[in-house]
């Protein structure tokens, strides 16, 4: 009855070792990658203040970089505005998750949760933020976002 026991321990460690060995080997793709580069955006956006409405249209240069090696990124200039806005890349989306920050003046806004799409390096994405929970100087700023990746982040040599 040992030998049993024995044997099956080594069988055990056996199968371990080879299952640990083959996912060694192989490296995950990093997707986040597929999202960072630089931006060429044209932003449409509106808000509403005391029941007037304002809109306007902004063109800018944005970033999206990897944070991590997993769909995590950092998007930096969206709206003129903030800088390291984490997002989820995933299967052609781009999800932004609630969050507050800071805006470039230093004012405390939050982030809402918005998703939009990032395929064949093409942007489109709504972006929201507003001050309702601290000095509601500004309310709610929607932003219609779409660009274009003119400059791919380079992540390997040409081989």
């Amino acid at each position: 009855m040992l030998n049993i026991f024995k044997n099956s321990a080594v069988i055990l460690a056996l199968l371990t070792l080879i299952i640990f060995a083959e996912g060694c080997g192989k490296k995950k793709e990093q997707t986040n990658l597929k999202a960072s580069g630089t931006y060429e955006i044209n932003d449409h956006w509106y808000m509403t203040i005391s029941g007037e409405t304002m809109d306007g249209t902004l063109d800018y240069t944005m970033t999206i970089l990897p944070v991590g090696e997993n769909d995590t990124v950092s998007i930096g200039n969206i709206n003129k505005s903030f800088d390291d806005v984490l997002a989820i890349y995933r299967n052609d989306s781009l999800f932004i998750p609630p969050q507050t920050l800071k805006s470039k003046s230093g004012k405390k806004y939050d982030i809402r949760e918005y998703s939009g799409t990032l395929k064949d390096r093409k942007l489109d994405i709504q972006f929201g933020y507003d001050d309702n929970s601290y000095d509601r100087l500004t309310g709610l700023v929607l932003c219609n976002i779409t660009g274009t990746n003119t400059r791919p982040l380079q992540t390997e040599e040409k081989k």
